[in-house]
């Protein structure tokens, strides 16, 4: 594994190992476009939920799936589904890495809580 992110279905990072932020932030958004991507084939062919999302490239691979729905610490009761991806080398065993992927959201899911965002008032609160 050469890193880990895991973020919102609407792209954003919640926590990642491997990458600086800025490039945390950019593949927070490509897992949640190739998700949605992966997603919009039900409507050409029911398939079922997606499980997994696999990008081979030369030298290495993308693995994303969904972490789970989890509370997103609010007033309003709302649930945040959350993605995991994982970027590894070209040597990786595809299905150890999925594996440890599916057993690491187990694990995590007590952890994947947001919490609430206070609104700011006009003018900075002031």
């Amino acid at each position: 594994m050469e890193s880990a992110l895991v973020a919102t279905r609407d792209g954003l990072q919640l926590a990642s190992a491997g990458l600086d932020i800025d490039d945390a932030d950019r593949l927070a958004a490509v897992i949640t476009g190739e998700y949605a991507t992966a997603r919009s084939v039900n409507e050409i062919r029911p398939l079922g939920g997606v499980r997994q999302v696999v990008v081979e490239f030369d030298d290495g691979f993308l693995f994303i799936m969904h972490a789970g729905n989890h509370a997103a610490g609010d007033a309003n009761s709302r649930t945040l589904s959350t993605l995991l991806g994982v970027t590894a080398t070209v040597s990786a065993d595809a299905g150890l890495v999925g594996a440890e992927m599916a057993h690491l959201i187990g694990s995590l899911a007590n952890h994947l809580t947001t919490g609430s965002r206070q609104a700011v008032p006009v003018g900075g609160g002031r």
